[in-house]
C-alpha cells in the first residue's frame, strides 16, 4: 500500500505528506455515501451566476439561481482544471489519468488500427479501468445518462464496459438535440454537417446517435417519440422529445427506482450548453423576461443562457428527487464543467475576467467551473472554498477513497506485459490523487503541478501558481462583461467573433484562411514561441502580465520542466476513420455504435421498412463517390467540388460493379446523383477481411427519369411482384439486376482519409474542395456578418413575445 501510494505521488510530481492521525473533525463520509456526478459541458466561467457581481447585465444574464445556492452550501473548487477541449477531459475523468496520459484528441469514433488493440481506438483504451469499474467492485449501482465522448469502437468502451450497469445517452462530442442526428450536409446547406460536432465524419454524419444499454438491451434507442423531432415547436417548459429533457427522465427515474440502502453511483453528463445551442421556446421566452431591463443583443449569448437556465431546472430536478427519496443526507453531490466556455461563433459563451476560452491553455479554456455540495459534507464544509490545485483525473482517486478501493489499476499493468513484447505504446499507470483528507483540513493539497497539455505547465510555488503556456494558441482575447455582442470587436470583414479553428472532413481539418496571417487574425491566435509566456495565476488571474522578461531564468526552468514531462505523453498510433463504423451503423437499425468485435452485443434490430430499403440503396453510391473523387480547383463553379467528373464518376461506378443503369444515371448527371442520394448511410453487409460488401435488399429497384429537362434517378422500393411501394398495380419492371453491390475498401488502407496520433493533421487549404465542402463556402454561412445576426435576432424576439402574448 505504501508503494502504490508513493507511486501515485511520484506520478502527480508531488512530494508525499506524512501519515497524520485522523480528527475529530474529519471531513468522513458516511460508509460508501452515494455519488451524484453532474457534468455540463461548455459551461462558461462567466456563465455561471456564483461569479457575477449582483446588479450588473451579465449577472441578469447568468440564470443558474439553483446552481448558486447549492455552491453556497458546499465547497467551490477554486482552482479545478481540465483540459482545453471535451474527449481528453471525459476521458481523464473516467480513467483517472491526466489527459497527456490517455487522450489528447477529439478524434472520429470511427478511428480503428487494427495493428494496436488495445489502444488504437478513439478515447480510453481498451484496458485501462474505469471509475465505475472501482465503484461497481465496491458494491455501487452505477448508472450513465448523457454524452459520453470517450469511446465506441468496442462494447468495452462503452459505459456498459467500463463499469456502469445501464447507459442511456450518445457517443459522440455532440448531436442534434431534437433529431438526435450528427446534422448531415447538403449542397444547399453544407454547413449543417459542422453544427453539432464541427465535423463531416467517414459515414457523412448519417446515423442517429442516441442509444441505450442494460442487462437485456444493447443498441439504438427504438422509442419512437424519443427520437420524434416533432415537439421542436412545442411552448412547453419540457417538449417530450427535447434531448435534455429524456435526459432528466431517466435520470430523475433511476433515482427514484434506486434501493436507498445501496450505494448509488449516477454519472448525469448534460449535452448542454454545448453546440447546436438548442432550447425549448418556453426557455427563450423564460431567459428575456428574467434578464429584464436589460435585453440580448445577440442570439447565440440567448440561446446559451436559457440553455444554461435549463441546466440548472435539471440540476434542481436531480436534487429533489434525491431528497423525496430520503438519500440527499448520504449524497456526495459534484457539479463540473469539461471545459471552459466556446467564444467562437457560435458557441455563445463567456469566461470574462479569464483569458480564452475552449481549445486554449488560458485559463478561460482550462479553468472550470466546479463545486462538491450534498449531506455526505459536515455542516461545517457549507460555504467554504478549496484553492489546492485540483485535476478532472482527480475525481477517479477521490471517488474510490470513499468507496474504500485502491485506485491502482491492475488490468493495466497486465496489458502492459502483452504490448511491451509486441514493441506496443505502454498505459500509464493512474495519476488522480485523492482530495479527501485535504478537503477536511487534515492535510495539504496533495497536487504541486498540473500536467494541462503538451503546450503548457501549471506548478505551484508558494503562494504563486506559475503558467507556462507555449506554441500557438486560438482564442487568445479578453472578452467584456456582455458578450457576444452586435458591438464586439470584429475578427475580420463580416466576421462578429473569431471562427471554429478546428472543421474536419473525412479526418482532416479544414484551414480557414489560405493565408496564415489572416487565420491567425480569424482565429485570434497567439504565438508564445518554444520558449514560453510566463505568467503568476494566483495573483493574476487574467493572465494581464507577462513575466517572461522579469523571470527569464524561472521562464527556462519550467519550459525544460515541460519538455520534461511531454517526454512521458501518451502518443499511440489509434489509426484512422473507417468503414466498418458505417456498415454497423446499418446493421444496427441506422445508429452510431461499437463496429469492432461487436459479435454478439447488439439486441436484435426490428425489420428494416420500405423507406429503410431506399435508403441503403441510394447512400450505397454516395459513400462510394465520397472516396473516389478527384479535388477540384478553386475555379470550379459553386458546388462543382462535390462530384468527379462524368467520365470520373462512371469510372467509379463501374469500378463498384453498379449496374448498367445506375451507371447511366451516374455519368448522365453525376451531381444530381448526388443531390437526390442525400447522403443516406451505405446498404446492410457483411464486413470481411477488411472490405465491406454492402447490398440493397430484395425488391429495390433504380428508376431514371428527367427532372426540369435533367436526367436524373431515384431509388423506390417495391412492394410484392407487380405492386409499387404503395401496392399499386404496376407496369412489369425491366429485368435489370436486382441486387446492387459493392465492395469498398476498409477507410484503415487508406490513410489519406484520416490521420495518426501524435502527429500533425494534414490540412486541407482554405480553397480546397473536399466532399464538396469548398472552404469559402463554408466560411461564408459560418461566419455570419453582425447585421444579419442582429436582424435575426429581432426576428426571434418578435415571435417569442408573439407566443408569450
Amino acid at each position: 500500500a505504501i508503494c502504490v501510494q508513493l507511486a501515485r505521488f511520484a506520478a502527480s510530481g508531488s512530494t508525499p505528506e506524512p501519515p497524520k492521525m485522523r480528527s475529530n473533525h474529519a471531513l468522513t463520509p458516511p460508509p460508501k455515501p452515494h455519488v451524484v456526478f453532474a457534468l455540463a459541458d461548455d459551461f462558461g466561467w462567466a456563465n455561471f451566476g456564483a461569479h457575477r457581481a449582483a446588479g450588473e447585465q451579465g449577472a441578469a444574464e447568468a440564470q443558474t439561481p439553483f446552481l448558486d445556492g447549492l455552491l453556497r452550501e458546499g465547497i467551490e473548487l477554486r482552482r479545478y482544471y481540465t483540459y482545453k477541449i471535451c474527449s481528453p477531459s471525459r476521458s481523464a475523468l473516467q480513467s483517472g489519468r491526466l489527459p497527456v496520459h490517455v487522450n489528447t484528441a477529439n478524434s472520429a469514433v470511427s478511428i480503428f488500427n487494427e495493428s494496436d488493440p488495445v489502444s488504437g481506438y478513439a478515447g480510453v483504451p481498451r484496458n485501462m479501468t474505469c471509475v465505475a469499474n472501482k465503484l461497481a467492485a465496491a458494491g455501487y449501482d452505477t448508472h450513465f445518462v448523457g454524452k459520453w465522448d470517450a469511446g465506441m469502437a468496442t462494447p468495452r468502451h462503452t459505459p456498459l464496459g467500463r463499469g456502469y450497469s445501464s447507459m442511456y445517452g450518445y457517443y459522440q462530442h455532440a448531436n442534434d438535440y431534437w433529431t438526435k442526428g450528427e446534422g448531415e450536409p447538403s449542397l444547399r446547406e453544407p454547413q449543417r454537417g459542422f453544427e453539432a460536432t464541427g465535423e463531416v465524419d467517414v459515414c457523412l454524419n448519417h446515423f442517429t446517435d442516441l442509444s441505450e444499454a442494460n442487462a437485456t438491451y444493447f443498441g439504438g434507442v427504438r422509442d419512437a417519440a424519443a427520437l420524434s423531432s416533432g415537439c421542436r415547436e412545442s411552448t412547453a417548459p419540457d417538449p417530450p422529445c427535447y434531448e435534455e429533457a429524456l435526459f432528466k427522465r431517466r435520470s430523475v427515474g433511476l433515482i427514484r427506482a434506486h434501493d436507498a440502502a445501496r450505494p448509488l453511483f449516477l454519472f448525469h453528463a448534460f449535452h448542454a450548453l454545448h453546440t447546436p445551442l438548442q432550447v425549448p421556446r418556453h426557455y427563450l421566452a423564460a431567459a428575456a423576461a428574467a434578464a429584464a431591463p436589460f435585453r440580448f443583443d445577440d442570439e447565440s449569448r440567448w440561446t446559451y443562457s436559457a440553455l444554461a437556465r435549463y441546466m440548472d431546472d435539471t440540476v434542481a430536478a436531480l436534487v429533489g428527487a434525491l431528497k423525496e427519496r430520503g438519500m440527499w443526507s448520504s449524497t456526495l453531490f459534484a457539479f463540473a464543467s469539461d471545459n471552459g466556455g466556446p467564444i467562437y461563433r457560435p458557441g455563445g459563451a463567456n469566461n470574462h475576467p479569464l483569458k480564452g476560452g475552449k481549445y486554449s491553455d488560458w485559463e478561460g479554456g482550462v479553468r472550470a467551473n466546479a463545486f462538491l455540495a450534498g449531506g455526505a459534507l459536515p455542516p461545517a464544509a457549507a460555504g467554504t472554498a478549496y484553492d489546492g490545485l485540483f485535476s478532472v483525473a482527480d475525481w477517479y482517486s477521490t471517488f474510490c477513497e470513499l468507496a474504500g478501493e485502491d485506485p491502482a489499476d491492475l488490468e493495466a499493468q497486465q496489458a502492459n506485459e502483452w504490448l511491451r513484447a509486441r514493441r506496443l505504446p505502454q498505459l500509464p499507470p493512474v495519476d488522480g490523487v485523492s482530495h479527501w483528507a485535504a478537503l477536511s483540513g487534515r492535510s495539504a493539497p496533495p497536487r504541486s503541478e498540473v500536467h494541462l497539455s503538451s503546450q503548457a505547465l501549471l506548478v505551484a510555488r508558494g503562494r504563486a501558481l506559475y503558467k507556462i503556456v507555449t506554441g500557438e494558441q486560438p482564442y487568445s482575447r479578453w472578452t467584456g462583461s456582455v458578450y457576444p455582442n452586435c458591438s464586439a470587436p470584429a475578427a475580420g470583414p463580416g466576421v462578429q467573433q473569431p471562427l471554429f479553428a478546428d472543421l474536419r472532413v473525412l479526418g482532416r481539418r479544414l484551414s480557414v484562411s489560405a493565408d496564415p496571417h489572416e487565420e491567425a487574425a480569424l482565429t485570434w491566435q497567439q504565438d508564445c514561441g518554444a520558449a514560453g509566456c510566463l505568467f503568476d495565476v494566483a495573483s493574476d488571474p487574467s493572465e494581464h502580465a507577462d513575466l517572461s522578461d522579469a523571470l527569464p531564468a524561472l521562464r527556462a526552468e519550467l519550459a525544460s520542466l515541460l519538455a520534461d514531462r511531454n517526454r512521458g505523453n501518451f502518443a499511440p498510433r489509434r489509426g484512422v476513420s473507417s468503414l466498418r463504423a458505417c456498415a454497423e451503423g446499418v446493421r444496427n437499425g441506422g445508429y452510431y455504435g461499437p463496429f469492432v468485435d461487436v459479435a454478439s452485443a447488439y439486441s436484435p434490430s426490428p425489420p428494416a421498412t420500405a423507406a429503410q430499403r431506399e435508403r441503403d440503396a441510394a447512400s450505397l453510391l454516395r459513400v462510394d463517390m465520397s472516396r473516389t473523387r478527384p479535388r477540384h480547383a478553386p475555379s470550379d463553379p459553386p458546388g462543382r467540388g462535390v462530384l468527379a467528373s462524368r467520365g470520373g464518376a462512371q469510372r467509379a461506378a463501374s469500378k463498384a460493379r453498379l449496374p448498367g443503369v445506375l451507371r447511366n444515371a451516374v455519368g448522365g448527371d453525376a451531381q444530381r446523383v448526388v443531390a437526390e442520394a442525400r447522403l443516406l448511410p451505405a446498404a446492410a453487409g457483411l464486413a470481411r477481411d477488411g472490405d465491406i460488401t454492402a447490398r440493397t435488399r430484395p425488391g429495390v429497384r433504380v428508376e431514371v427519369d428527367r427532372v426540369r429537362g435533367r436526367r436524373s434517378w431515384r431509388v423506390r422500393a417495391q412492394g410484392p411482384a407487380g405492386q409499387g411501394p404503395a401496392g399499386q398495380a404496376q407496369a412489369p419492371q425491366p429485368a435489370d439486376p436486382e441486387t446492387v453491390e459493392t465492395r469498398l475498401r476498409d477507410s484503415s488502407r487508406l490513410p489519406e482519409f484520416g490521420g495518426v496520433a501524435g502527429r500533425e493533421p494534414e490540412v486541407i487549404p482554405h480553397s480546397t474542395a473536399v466532399h464538396g465542402f469548398n472552404m469559402k463556402t463554408v466560411r461564408t454561412h459560418l461566419a455570419v456578418s453582425r447585421g444579419v445576426m442582429c436582424n435575426k435576432l429581432k426576428r426571434t424576439q418578435q415571435r417569442v413575445a408573439h407566443e408569450t402574448t
